[in-house]
């Protein structure tokens, strides 16, 4: 359901991430636009470019191409995402800034140490820096910490100008380190050196990088690649337009002691004088305009006599949404599907032996389907040895967009390395993927379609004006969940107004308009069940910092009772993130516990969580129990790498949680993916074939009469038996309330079970039963219920009884009200060609439907005052109203 949590800490979603090797042509691309609560809060250098959340089906077909001159240097990169030579980013603030940002776009798990040194500085510490190796470790996974990467993978420095003090002092809160010093002043070079180690210590990243305070660095090469040779190495890189120079530094043993430049009209660089067998490490600043740029990852090279190289790919990986392997091979504790037509990545893990590491080679994809062959797709890469870990697969992999032409039932594939035979190698017989050559099924199945009906929510009397939802917004809405959930569509409309008396704190009752809302509007022949119907909460506050955004059915499975109903606020901020929670809360998925979580702020406790769930903390679930062992450092996070394909951004599962739970970075582990899926797919079984128009019978409801029953088995005109549905809502305090009763036309009426039983008597005598169950309200501790009855007599009591022990719950009497008219010879006084006004009558909720030529609801309203609706002449308007504590009544009106 929705973020309950404290709202204040749930900051913007998914800032961050990661691409590796987001290597691919922008031929035919258009990069979208972050929505509103993605956009970055880096500097605007870092904005996407392009379409501000349109169509993301230009995504689907942007594919690695080979550049025409046969280099790595073609490509070209949207701003949004860093060349795959860089792990880190510093910003170069403005003196009036006063604030250096390190960016961390792959999120890594592991130690993080930091130091930020001003050049013209000298401390007694032992790593003369501000913040020293080691003193601040920034933790993911491995306890707590006292700085963390913020939720859109940055640390910043922040300088105040303090001359009262002697020397320095800082003070840490969550991504913040705020430093008093007089040492900030315009073109000052400072340099930041950045350590990442694996949970062994083994440092598996160094990072260094000069600033210039209030200056802007140029872009570094976006990629080199490295040539091993008898004593010396050759070292060669992309051009970077308009840099004087080039500054090498390299040295052995992780070290960067030695430095030498090159022209800037240079692209490559011979390195002599180096001890063969020793393994060198090397990287590359552009200087340009006086400013140095970052620096490049490093490459390695061990000179020898006679250099080595051999080239295997070690695995294949597939990306929608979450990882997953090809063919559905079986992977723990969870197996999922690719779905056909969704935009799909494949990472290649190379492995690269010898004597370089960042070799230039080609990479090729074939495909096949139905026997015949595809275009294949190859790229010119810098392989380094990426074999696949389980820590964070950020390391280096090759990395392809599928073409539409794949990503369809049947295709096979296979991964070729070094295809033309450009690299001689010690084994060229292990170039392909998988290793005997063969074609493997990718394995992808169909999806199912989700759509979606967004209803606004108005409050009478609150702030309905400023936070109306447009169709952008709701576009944004649709490609955010067109991203995250196991579907390659996702359509959506605005179905009509609703407003409520309810507040903005009674959303039990205002969820249950909802659902009462589309329990009037869906069609009657059952072809429109699969339907969800989300309240978009557009008044009562002017803005929004905490509470609970949002409230949604949790169904157990995609049962015929299912309640497919949803509500949750629209403030720009959240609206994305509480849409997808409550959604998924329709879906049958709980909540996932994040607390303690040390890269986080603190989040408030989830209620009802799923113990199950594979990434928790101790005892960590497998999805199927909750006792098995694990470290219990998993947090809620995601458990595998995600993928955003709107903006071409892997997601850390290190960095990421779940989002069902409360914690900031959020997106869909492949745990709930797959429910996703499952749940949908049990929702077309249900309402399938079942629902179609056939005068069904209505046995197994138990029906006893002093007469006959006229109207039971009465079928109008469109083979639809008229009845009655009846909700309400059992509230924490154990009392039982009776919240709607409406008219509905059903082709059948489903039998149901159930632990309480509704028996209803009728006015003349009749006596009609049905059992229900309670349905959980996410983020509220009240409980649902809802069932319906095939008759449309009016009612003059309702008893719910337990079925276990025949105990009593609630019996209401249904006072008298006006009798129900099935047509009417009353009129709408007309007010132009096609417009009617509805006169009012303070009758309570007033429902107006057209019911012919289709079922359409136009109003569903407080009758307080005049309404007018559009209309043709000749079409059939039924007008139902629903006073409190009696029965509806209502009339059938031809527009004339």
């Amino acid at each position: 359901m929705n973020q309950l949590l404290k709202i204040f800490n749930m900051k913007k979603l998914f800032h961050i991430a990661i691409t590796l090797m987001i290597l691919f042509s922008l031929v035919n691309c258009k990069f979208l636009g972050l929505d509103k609560e993605e956009e970055t809060t880096t500097t605007e250098p870092f904005r996407p470019t392009g379409g501000g959340g349109g169509s993301d089906d230009t995504a689907t077909n942007s594919i690695n191409t080979s550049v025409s001159d046969g280099t790595m240097c073609g490509r070209v990169f949207p701003l949004t995402l860093h060349s795959p030579q860089f792990r880190y980013l510093t910003t170069n603030p403005t003196i009036n800034s006063s604030k250096v940002t390190i960016y961390n776009y792959d999120n890594q798990s592991g130690n993080h140490t930091i130091s930020m040194i001003p050049t013209n500085i000298t401390y007694g510490t032992s790593c003369g820096g501000l913040i020293c190796d080691g003193d601040i470790v920034i933790n993911i996974g491995q306890g707590n910490s006292p700085v963390y990467w913020s939720d859109s993978g940055k640390i910043n420095y922040i300088f105040e100008d303090d001359n009262s003090i002697n020397g320095w002092s800082r003070t840490i809160s969550g991504s913040d380190i705020t430093i008093k010093s007089r040492y900030f002043n315009s073109g000052e070079v400072w340099t930041s050196s950045i350590k990442m180690r694996d949970i062994n210590n083994n440092i598996v990243n160094t990072f260094l990088d000069n600033i210039t305070i209030g200056a802007s660095a140029p872009v570094a090469p976006s990629e080199v690649w490295i040539e091993s040779r008898n004593s010396e190495i050759k070292l060669n890189w992309c051009e970077v337009a308009g840099s004087s120079e080039y500054i090498i530094r390299y040295g052995a043993t992780g070290n960067f002691d030695n430095q030498t430049n090159a022209s800037g009209d240079n692209t490559s660089k011979i390195i002599s004088g180096l001890s063969n067998n020793m393994e060198y490490n090397f990287v590359i600043q552009a200087k340009k305009n006086g400013m140095t740029s970052h620096q490049t990852v490093p490459v390695k090279a061990t000179p020898a006599n006679n250099p080595t190289y051999d080239l295997s790919i070690n695995d294949v990986i597939l990306n929608q949404t979450v990882e997953f392997e090809p063919d559905n091979a079986s992977e723990t504790p969870v197996n999922i599907v690719g779905i056909i037509g969704k935009s799909t990545r494949l990472r290649a893990f190379i492995s690269v032996f010898g004597n370089v590491d960042g070799i230039k080679s080609k990479v090729k994809l074939e495909g096949k389907v139905n026997g015949n062959t595809l275009n294949s797709v190859s790229e010119y890469f810098s392989l380094r040895n990426s074999t696949k870990l389980t820590s964070e697969n950020f390391n280096y992999p090759v990395d392809f967009y599928l073409p539409s032409t794949y990503l369809v039932n049947g295709v096979t594939y296979r991964l070729i390395v070094d295809p033309d035979n450009e690299t001689t190698e010690t084994n060229e017989l292990n170039n392909y993927f998988p290793t005997d050559g063969s074609f493997q099924n990718l394995g992808l199945q169909a999806g199912e379609n989700l759509k979606i009906k967004f209803v606004p929510v108005f409050v009478s009397g609150g702030n309905n004006d400023n936070l109306i939802v447009s169709d952008s917004s709701l576009t944004n809405v649709i490609n955010y969940l067109k991203a995250m959930y196991p579907n390659e569509t996702v359509t959506y409309e605005i179905g009509s107004q609703l407003t409520t008396s309810n507040n903005k704190n009674n959303y039990s009752s205002a969820l249950g308009e909802i659902e009462t809302f589309r329990q009037l509007d869906k069609a009657a022949d059952g072809s429109q069940n699969k339907i969800i119907y989300y309240g978009l909460w557009t008044g009562g506050e002017s803005s929004f910092s905490s509470g609970t955004a949002g409230v949604a059915y949790r169904n157990s499975n995609g049962a015929n009772s299912a309640l497919l109903s949803g509500i949750g606020v629209v403030f720009p901020k959240y609206i994305l993130s509480t849409t997808a929670h409550e959604i998924g809360h329709i879906h049958g998925l709980p909540h996932i516990i994040c607390d303690d979580e040390t890269n986080d702020s603190l989040v408030a406790g989830a209620a009802g969580p799923d113990h199950l769930y594979p990434y928790n903390r101790s005892p960590v679930g497998n999805g199927v129990s909750d006792n098995t062992t694990g470290s219990g450092d998993d947090f809620g996070r995601l458990g595998k790498v995600g993928y955003d394909f709107r903006n071409q951004l892997y997601l850390s599962k290190s960095l990421h949680h779940d989002i069902m739970s409360y914690c900031n970075r959020v997106w869909i582990s492949d745990y709930h993916y797959k429910k996703l899926y499952e749940f949908q797919k049990d929702l077309t079984a249900q309402f399938g074939s079942s629902y179609q128009v056939s005068g069904q019978s209505i046995s197994g409801l138990t029906i006893s009469s002093t007469g006959s029953e006229n109207n039971l088995h009465s079928i109008n005109n469109n083979n639809l038996i008229k009845g009655i549905y009846i909700s309400g809502i059992l509230t924490e305090s154990d009392r039982w309330l009776i919240k709607n009763i409406v008219f509905i036309e059903r082709p059948k009426f489903q039998v149901e079970k159930g632990d309480f039983e509704a028996r209803i008597t009728t006015r003349s005598g009749k006596l009609i039963s049905q059992k229900f169950n309670l349905v959980i309200i996410e983020h509220s501790r009240d409980k649902s219920f809802s069932f319906s009855i095939p008759t449309q007599e009016e009612l003059s009591n309702i008893e719910i009884v337990n079925v276990d022990d025949n105990t009593v719950q609630l019996t209401k009497i249904i006072t008298e009200s006006r009798s129900n008219f099935q047509r009417s010879t009353r009129k709408l006084e007309r007010l132009s060609i096609n417009q009617w006004k509805i006169k009012a009558t303070d009758s309570g909720r007033r429902i107006v439907r057209r019911i012919r030529p289709s079922i359409e609801i136009l109003l569903f309203d407080l009758d307080v005052e005049d309404a007018i609706i559009t209309g043709n002449e000749g079409d059939i308007i039924e007008l139902q109203y629903r006073p409190d504590s009696k029965n509806p009544y209502k009339f059938e009106i031809e527009l004339d």
